[in-house]
């Protein structure tokens, strides 16, 4: 597969429109982990509810087994101290659901922010780009003799603009049927990236 034209202005555009994709891909990925991190750094709050919410719990049980053993007023005491502890527990147990909503949810967003830029990109470019360096790694295989300048005239024909046409030939027509090919191939092997052979 040909990567890049052999004519000195096609081949620098790609290379700049490849160096310019490239640029893209890698500020949306920075964009996107940008993103996640800042994101990802509100879990702090929610791991400290989590680990808060368990230091609670368990000072509340130590308070709870200590009351437990005294006379008479012990369970009484007991029984808020342990609803007391559970209520730590459940903020525990929010404190890590919400840092898991958290991570999930900076993951997602990251992503999303990275991926559908560059898709875009890709989607738009990148098929041309294949199609081309198909084309032109198929065209480096031929010799461009006379036979392929008629080949190549006739696609340009077919497909570029009548005035380019009509910038290489005052007549198009009148050169296709003289089979004066060269100025109208030449159309097409610029797009392709290769010169006209200079015994055409």
């Amino acid at each position: 597969m040909k990567i890049y034209a052999d004519t000195p202005t096609l081949r620098v555009r790609q290379q700049v429109q490849d160096a310019a994709m490239l640029l893209w891909v890698v500020v949306w990925l920075l964009a996107g982990y940008s993103l996640y991190r800042n994101i990802e750094d509100m879990r702090g709050a929610a791991r400290g509810a989590e680990q808060a919410g368990a230091g609670f719990a368990d000072r509340l049980d130590a308070a709870a087994s200590t009351v437990r053993a005294l006379p008479l007023l012990g369970e009484a005491l007991r029984q808020p101290l342990v609803g007391a502890a559970d209520a730590g527990r459940r903020l525990q147990a929010a404190g890590g659901d919400a840092g898991g909503t958290i991570h999930s949810m900076a993951l997602w967003l990251g992503l999303l922010i990275a991926l559908l830029p560059i898709v875009w990109l890709l989607a738009r470019y990148g098929p041309g780009r294949l199609r081309w360096m198909r084309e032109a790694a198929a065209v480096a295989k031929l010799p461009l003799g006379p036979d392929d300048l008629h080949l190549f005239a006739l696609r340009a024909v077919a497909s570029a603009p009548l005035h380019e046409l009509q910038r290489a030939s005052a007549n198009p027509a009148a050169a296709m049927a003289k089979g004066d090919y060269a100025s109208l191939a030449a159309i097409e092997l610029a797009r392709l990236g290769r010169r006209l052979p200079t015994t055409a």
